[in-house]
C-alpha cells in the first residue's frame, strides 16, 4: 500500500464510550457546571479513579462540540503533540486550524509565543463554542508543551474550553490560575466513589442476590473508592467461590489485579492478553499476527471459551475488562493504562526476551505492511531489530521528501543508532538533506565525502544506481552553488540518467541544477527550453513536487536573467500548483518569487502582498538563512514612502530567530535603510562589520550581498577615496556576474559604475556604461534596480533619453523617480538642458 507521509492515528481522536454499566455522578457534573466561563478544567488523580469516563459523561451533558486527544509517550515533542492537537481540533472544524497547521512542516519550529499567537488566533475563529480535551497529560513531559499550554491557556478565546486530564499535576502556574478564578479542579477524594456509589454498581454488575451487606462493606473498606478495585471486586465477586481476603486500594495493587483477573482466564484469553500488551493499540487483524496461530489452533479447547481474536476481544469488551473502544466501528481497541502496565510486568516474568522480541517483530511486520511506519520503527527498535528498522526509514524517505515531510524524516533518523547511520549510505543521504533543507547548500560539503567512501566500497550493482543518482544530485548542486557549471550539468545528467521516477523530489532537483549548469556556461536558452519541455511533458501521476520543483528552477532563471514578467506568469502557476498539493514550502518559493518580480517592476501594493505572505509566516520556508521576507517586505515599504513600517520589518528580522544568518541580513538591511534615507553617515557605522570576499560573495541571493551593500555605501559617500573604492570592487562584482551569467545583478552593477564614473568627472563613459545597463534592463522592465540607487541616476538617464536610447523606457524610470515620497530620498537634482525634476510626490498607492 502507498505510505502517508505522516500517518496520524485517527483512534487518538476518538472520545472514548461510556460503559453500559457506568454509575451517574450527578454531583460531579454538577460541579464542573458551576462555572462554566473558567478557561480550564483540570481532572488530576491516580490510575484508575475514572478520570475519562467523568469527562467523558459531563461532556455529553452539554451541546458543545469536542475535539479529544488521547495523549500517549509518542507525542512527547511539541511539533509531534500539535500535529494531533490540530488534528483533534479539525474533527470538529474542518476547514480551520491551516496556518498552524502549515508552521509544522518545517524542519526548525517557530518561537512558543509565535505557535501561540497563531493558534490563539485561529481557535478565536471558531464560529461557535467547543470543548479541546487533552486526555493522558502526564505522558508528556517535554519543558516547550507545557510552555505552549500555559501561553494558551491565558489567551484562550472565550468560546474555547480546555480539559486537561492527568495522573499527576502538570508543570502549569496552577496556584495562579486557581487564584484568579480561571481553573476548575477535580482531584482523588473528588473521584473516589461514595459507599451508595458502590453499592449501585455492584448490585448492577455482581447482582442483589449475590451480594450481603458485608461483601459490600468490605469493597468500600478495602477499596477506598478507587474505581478501578470495585470493578475488580465485581469481577471476582461475579466468580462461583469469590476470594475472602483483602484488597489493596491503590494503583499499585499488580498483586490483585494479575491474580484476581489474569489468572482466572482461560488459556487462550490469558496468553491474548499476555502477548498483546506489547501493543498501544491494537485490531484482530493485528492481534491474530501477535498471537500467530493457525485456523486449527483456535478451534481447539473448551468450545465455551472464545479462541479467535476477534471472540476474545468481543468478550473483554462485554466483559468490560478494561479494554477501551477506540472507534465507533469497534475496530480498534487500547487497554486501560493501569491494566496494560500489569500486563507488561506479568509478560515480562512469564516470557522470554527472545519471546518478547518475537511479538515485536511480528507487530512491525504487520504495521509496515498496512503503512504505519512509524510504529513499524518502534517495535523493530524494540525487537533489537535496528537493521529492519533502518531498513523501513530507507524504504519510506522518500515518501517523506515528496510530500515535504523534512521534520518526520529528521524523527526517524533520530531514532536510530548513529553507529548504524554512518554504515547505511541510504541513511547518510537522507540525513544530508535534511541538513542542506535545514541549513541551506554549503552545510553538506563536508558529509558528501563519506557517502561516496561508502557507496565506492560496495559492490556496484543495479541497486545501487538510485543512491549514486542520489549522490550525483547532491554534488551537481554543490558545483552550481561553487559556479562550476560544467561539472553541474554532467553530475546533474548522470543522476536523471539512474534515479527512478518515484524519487520525484530528488528527480526534480537533478533536474534543477542540471539546468542551472547550462546557464552558468552560457546556455540559458537550452536551460529555459529545456525546464519548458519537460514541464510540458511530467507525467500526471508524478508527485507534484516534482513539477514544483522545475517551477522553482524557470522561476530562478527568469529572475536572474531579468524576466519580470515571465516570472509573475510562472510563479503564479506555481502558487496554484503548491496550494493544491498543499505543500506550503513551495508555495512559500512561489510567493518569494512573485515578491521580487512585482517589486522589480513597481508594483509596489502587490509585492508587499506576497511579501507579507512571506513574512506572516516566516517559517513555512526551507531554511533559516533563506528566511528574509522581513528584509524584501522593509525595503518595499520604504519604496512605498512607510519607513516606519520599515523599521519594524527590520526590528522582526533582527528578532525574528537568534541565528547568525539573520542577524547579518539584519546589518545588511539597517545599512540599505539608512543609504535609502540618504544617511551615510549612520551606514558607515553600521556597515563596519562588512567585508568583500570573492569566494563568498553571494550575487545568486535575492538579497544584498555584502560586496554590493559596500559598493553602495562607498557610492554614497563620493570621495575620490570611497568611488576610487567603489570602483574596484564593482569591477570584481561585475566578474562574477559575467562569470555567472547573472543579468539582474549585471544590470545593477553596471548603474552603479555609471554613477561612480559620472561623480569622477567621466559623463560619456558614465553613459556608455548605463546605456549597456538599460539596454539589458528594458526587455524585463526593471525599475527598481535603478531607482533604488537614488536620484543622481536621473540626469544620466535623461542624457541617455536625448541621445535616443529607449527613449520610452528611460521616460517611465523618470517618472517613476519623480514620484518618490518625500523623506525617503534626497532632494532630486536637476535635469540636464535646464529641465527641472518635479518635486517629489506623496506616494502612489504603492504602484
Amino acid at each position: 500500500m502507498r505510505t502517508k507521509p505522516f500517518a496520524l492515528l485517527r483512534t487518538k481522536l476518538h472520545q472514548p464510550r461510556l460503559s453500559p454499566d457506568l454509575v451517574p455522578r450527578p454531583h460531579l457534573i454538577e460541579y464542573l457546571n458551576h462555572n462554566p466561563h473558567r478557561p480550564l478544567t483540570l481532572i488530576v488523580a491516580p490510575a484508575g479513579f475514572g478520570k475519562t469516563t467523568l469527562a467523558v459523561e459531563w461532556l455529553q451533558s452539554r451541546t458543545q462540540p469536542v475535539a479529544w486527544l488521547s495523549l500517549d509517550q509518542g507525542d512527547d515533542e511539541l511539533r509531534h503533540f500539535l500535529r494531533y492537537v490540530l488534528a483533534a481540533l479539525q474533527t470538529i472544524f474542518p476547514d480551520s486550524m491551516s496556518d498552524s497547521l502549515s508552521l509544522l512542516q518545517g524542519l526548525e519550529l517557530p518561537p512558543v509565543d509565535y505557535l501561540r499567537t497563531i493558534f490563539i488566533n485561529e481557535l478565536a475563529a471558531a464560529a461557535q463554542n467547543f470543548t479541546l480535551v487533552l486526555d493522558d497529560l502526564y505522558l508528556v513531559q517535554t519543558p516547550s508543551i507545557y510552555q505552549f499550554l500555559e501561553k494558551v491557556i491565558d489567551y484562550l478565546p472565550e468560546q474555547a474550553h480546555l480539559v486537561l486530564i492527568s495522573r499527576l499535576d502538570p508543570p502549569l502556574p496552577l496556584a495562579r490560575l486557581r487564584a484568579r478564578g480561571q481553573m476548575t479542579d477535580v482531584r482523588t477524594g473528588d473521584l473516589r466513589f461514595r459507599p451508595t456509589e458502590i453499592a449501585a454498581f455492584l448490585e448492577q454488575t455482581v447482582g442483589r442476590e449475590r451480594l450481603p451487606a458485608e461483601g459490600i462493606a468490605a469493597v468500600v473498606e478495602q477499596t477506598e473508592g478507587w474505581a478501578a478495585g470495585v470493578r475488580l471486586a465485581s469481577l471476582s465477586l461475579r466468580r462461583p467461590s469469590p476470594p475472602t481476603g483483602a484488597m489493596r486500594a491503590d494503583q499499585y495493587a499488580m498483586s490483585y489485579l494479575l491474580d484476581e483477573v489474569l489468572l482466572q482466564q482461560p488459556a487462550p484469553i490469558r496468553a491474548f492478553l499476555l502477548q498483546t500488551a506489547i501493543l498501544d493499540r491494537f485490531c484482530k487483524s493485528l492481534c491474530e499476527v501477535i498471537l500467530h496461530r493457525n485456523a486449527a489452533e483456535q478451534g481447539s479447547g473448551d468450545p465455551h471459551t472464545p479462541t479467535s481474536s476477534q471472540a476474545i476481544i468481543a468478550y473483554l469488551d462485554q466483559a468490560n475488562l478494561f479494554v477501551v473502544p477506540l472507534d465507533d466501528e469497534q475496530q480498534w481497541y487500547r487497554y486501560h493504562h493501569l491494566f496494560q502496565e500489569s500486563l507488561k510486568h506479568r509478560l515480562q516474568a512469564e516470557y522470554s526476551p527472545t519471546d518478547i522480541a518475537a511479538l515485536h517483530r511480528r507487530a512491525s511486520h504487520w504495521l509496515a505492511e498496512q503503512g504505519y511506519i512509524e510504529e513499524a520503527i518502534d517495535h523493530a527498535l524494540a525487537a533489537g531489530e535496528t537493521e529492519q528498522a533502518a531498513r523501513l526509514v530507507e524504504q519510506h524517505r522518500h515518501t517523506l521528501l515528496n510530500y515535504e515531510e523534512m521534520a518526520t524524516l529528521s524523527r526517524w533518523l533520530a531514532k536510530l543508532p548513529e553507529a548504524l547511520l554512518e554504515q547505511r549510505p541510504a541513511l547518510l543521504l537522507a540525513r544530508i538533506w535534511v541538513t542542506k533543507l535545514r541549513y541551506g547548500a554549503p552545510a553538506i560539503i563536508d558529509l558528501i565525502a563519506p557517502v561516496e567512501a561508502l557507496l565506492q566500497a560496495q559492490p556496484q550493482t543495479v541497486e545501487h544506481e538510485p543512491l549514486w543518482g542520489e549522490l550525483y544530485t547532491l554534488q551537481s548542486e554543490s558545483s552550481y552553488f561553487q559556479s562550476d557549471g560544467q561539472q553541474s550539468i554532467r553530475l546533474g545528467r548522470q543522476a536523471l540518467d539512474l534515479l527512478p521516477p518515484h524519487q520525484a523530489f530528488i528527480r526534480g532537483t537533478a533536474m534543477m541544477f542540471w539546468a542551472g549548469g547550462h546557464r552558468l556556461v552560457g546556455q540559458g536558452d537550452v536551460a529555459e527550453q529545456l525546464l519548458t519541455e519537460v514541464l510540458q511533458q511530467a507525467p500526471q501521476q508524478q508527485p507534484p513536487v516534482y513539477t514544483l520543483r522545475l517551477y522553482t528552477a524557470l522561476n530562478t532563471f527568469y529572475l536572474i536573467r531579468a524576466n519580470f514578467h515571465r516570472l509573475i506568469q510562472t510563479a503564479t502557476q506555481q502558487i496554484k500548483l503548491a496550494e493544491k498539493a498543499k505543500l506550503v514550502t513551495q508555495v512559500s518559493w512561489a510567493n518569494h518569487y512573485c515578491g521580487h518580480a512585482h517589486y522589480e517592476l513597481n508594483k509596489l501594493t502587490a509585492a508587499a502582498h506576497y511579501y507579507l505572505a512571506l513574512a506572516q509566516h516566516p517559517f513555512r520556508v526551507i531554511h533559516t538563512g533563506f528566511n528574509v521576507a522581513p528584509y524584501t517586505l522593509a525595503l518595499t515599504y520604504q519604496a512605498q514612502g512607510y519607513p516606519d513600517r520599515a523599521t519594524q520589518s527590520f526590528d522582526r528580522l533582527a528578532d525574528m530567530i537568534p541565528h547568525q544568518p539573520l542577524t547579518l541580513l539584519a546589518e545588511r538591511l539597517q545599512v540599505r535603510l539608512a543609504l535609502l534615507r540618504g544617511d551615510a553617515a549612520a551606514a558607515r557605522q553600521i556597515a563596519l562589520p562588512l567585508t568583500f570576499d570573492p569566494e563568498r560573495e553571494e550575487l545568486m541571493n535575492s538579497i544584498d550581498s555584502p560586496g554590493r551593500i559596500l559598493a553602495k555605501l562607498w557610492l554614497a559617500q563620493r570621495t575620490e577615496a570611497s568611488l576610487r573604492k567603489a570602483a574596484d570592487l564593482l569591477e570584481q562584482l561585475l566578474e562574477l556576474a559575467e562569470a555567472q551569467h547573472n543579468i539582474w545583478r549585471k544590470i545593477e552593477i553596471l548603474a552603479m559604475q555609471a554613477l561612480v564614473r559620472d561623480a569622477q568627472g567621466e559623463r560619456d563613459k558614465a553613459l556608455e556604461t548605463l546605456t549597456e545597463a538599460v539596454t539589458l534592463a528594458r526587455p524585463g522592465g526593471v525599475i527598481r534596480t535603478f531607482v533604488d540607487l537614488g536620484p543622481h541616476l536621473v540626469p544620466l538617464i535623461v542624457a541617455l533619453a536625448e541621445r535616443g536610447v529607449a527613449p520610452n523606457y528611460s521616460k517611465q524610470l523618470v517618472d517613476v523617480f519623480e514620484t518618490v515620497p518625500v523623506g525617503v530620498a534626497p532632494p532630486l537634482p536637476h535635469r540636464g538642458n535646464g529641465v527641472k525634476v518635479s518635486p517629489p510626490g506623496p506616494p502612489q498607492g504603492g504602484e
